[in-house]
């Protein structure tokens, strides 16, 4: 009686073959990883600047007009415990008391962003260079104290499919490790 096995040389030629592929498709699956991160980051911002075109399109307001007395505040979109059209933890705001009022303009809590940051709108509308900024934080979304870093390659897929390519002009730039989106400008 013969006894089928595999010889060693059989199970090396194996190995290096699994070794291969591994190699092959581990980098672009990483890729593909990074790909879905930076759509969804574009896809999030996307939704954020239409919410509040919707809300002054329905209403006349910006967002913070109520409590933004020094005409700038920045208002976190990523804690959705607070009001029902944009959030922020330590502000409840009831947005269905402005005339128009159709929300919420948000459908789904946006936030945090794919590499774990914080979102935030920063609103000037009452200033005279009225502009809003919808700004990713290097600050990681659970503890503000930790950095949690985007990658070069994906600041700038998102500034070429959102601005002019560079991040060092047009409407979104990097500022230190954040991004910094100027959504509207009056």
């Amino acid at each position: 009686m013969t006894r089928k096995s595999f010889t060693l040389i059989e199970l090396i030629v194996v190995i290096a073959i699994i070794a291969i592929l591994a190699a092959i498709i581990a980098p672009n699956a990483f890729k593909a990883i990074e790909k879905a991160k930076v759509s969804r980051a574009i896809a999030d911002m996307k939704s954020v600047k239409n919410a509040v075109l919707a809300l002054y399109a329905d209403t006349g307001h910006w967002l913070g007009d109520d409590y933004c007395a020094c005409g700038v505040c920045f208002i976190s979109i990523d804690e959705p415990r607070a009001n029902p059209a944009f959030c922020r933890s330590d502000i409840m705001i009831n947005f269905s008391n402005w005339l128009g009022w159709d929300g919420p303009y948000l459908e789904k809590n946006v936030g945090p962003s794919p590499w774990n940051n914080l979102y935030l709108v920063q609103n000037f509308m009452s200033r005279a260079d009225s502009d809003m900024r919808l700004i990713v934080l290097n600050f990681c979304y659970q503890d503000s104290g930790v950095v949690c870093p985007i990658p070069d390659d994906a600041y700038k897929r998102v500034d070429s499919t959102l601005d002019d390519g560079d991040l060092a002009t047009g409407n979104l730039i990097k500022v230190g490790d954040s991004i910094r989106w100027l959504m509207i400008h009056n």
